[in-house]
């Protein structure tokens, strides 16, 4: 649809560019960019040094009702050790947020960043003055990864990247490239 801006009606859309916009950015002040990912068959981490490259592969990027990370635990544990770690997250299962918080433990010295997506929020409202709550599993993930050393913001619906990222950096939560959407 034209002139609709996909990011306000899919936490997908939403997601991806986000991860296009803070991998990129990296990529430009010199910096390896390295993407963890699950397809049918393996899980694996992609290093890219080209921005062009990067948006690329974020372009293939498809809807997946599979949100267990935990397969991808050996590879995020390897990338938190090496690096700063960046997830874009929606939906997780208890199992894939115990990977998560363990692969980055409190008083690491690389930080470890995570946008979490209030994915409800992004909900089509069903009256003029319907506005979907937050949910509380979205706060209780974001509370299991601040307590594990990640510093969290929580996104919803309307949010902005620039917005989310400096709240991020800030060490703020919102109230109102590990990645995984329902």
């Amino acid at each position: 649809m034209p002139g609709i801006d996909l990011r306000l009606t899919s936490s997908l859309e939403w997601a991806v560019s986000a991860a296009a916009s803070i991998g990129n950015q990296a990529i430009r002040a010199g910096r390896d960019v390295g993407l963890v990912a699950e397809n049918s068959i393996s899980a694996t981490r992609v290093k890219f040094t080209d921005p062009v490259r990067f948006a690329t592969h974020l372009a293939t990027v498809r809807p997946s009702s599979e949100v267990d990370l935990a397969p991808l635990g050996a590879l995020v544990r390897s990338a938190a050790r090496d690096s700063a770690l960046v997830a874009v997250l929606g939906r997780i299962q208890p199992s894939s947020l115990a990977m998560l918080a363990d692969a980055h433990p409190r008083g690491r010295s690389t930080p470890a960043f995570a946008l979490l997506l209030d994915v409800d929020t992004w909900a089509e409202p069903t009256g003029e003055f319907d506005v979907p709550l937050p949910s509380a599993d979205c706060e209780a993930t974001a509370l299991v990864l601040r307590n594990a050393g990640w510093r969290v913001s929580v996104v919803r619906r309307g949010t902005s990247t620039a917005a989310a990222w400096q709240m991020l950096l800030a060490g703020l939560s919102t109230t109102t490239l590990v990645e995984t959407w329902r």
